[in-house]
């Protein structure tokens, strides 16, 4: 069986009662969880951060609202790094996991959220409010 916490049931159960369906709220990208591995893969990353790394940015969704920029590749297949998500409304972010699972359990639709992401060397906070998946 998997154990769901019991504060995600009550707000599902709500948003049920409220409006017959609850609304998963949308980050809108697809990360992967900064190993030293990947950080590797890339010249402009320490080794040592951590994070969610940026592969892919919905178009329309709250990161994309937000800025942030995602992972790309050249015409000659070298990786450019995408903005590392390290925070979320000033709560750090080490995995995939974690940032999912604080948005799903500490935000709602509409609500504004901070993205603290680190670019080009510095760290940069970016800001928009939840949108829902559509």
């Amino acid at each position: 069986s998997i154990a769901i916490p019991s504060n995600t049931i009550s707000r599902v159960a709500i948003g049920l009662i409220q409006d017959g369906l609850y609304i998963h709220p949308a980050v809108g990208i697809i990360g992967s969880t900064l190993t030293v591995d990947l950080a590797k893969q890339f010249n402009d990353i320490p080794d040592d951060l951590e994070g969610v790394l940026i592969d892919t940015v919905v178009r329309g969704g709250t990161a994309d609202m937000a800025g942030i920029d995602a992972a790309t590749t050249n015409k000659y297949g070298e990786r450019e790094s995408g903005d590392v998500i390290t925070a979320l409304d000033g709560n750090s972010v080490v995995d995939i996991e974690g940032l999912l699972s604080y948005i799903q359990e500490d935000k709602s639709i509409g609500e504004n959220i901070v993205f603290t992401v680190y670019r080009d060397g510095e760290y940069i906070n970016l800001n928009a409010p939840l949108q829902p998946i559509k």
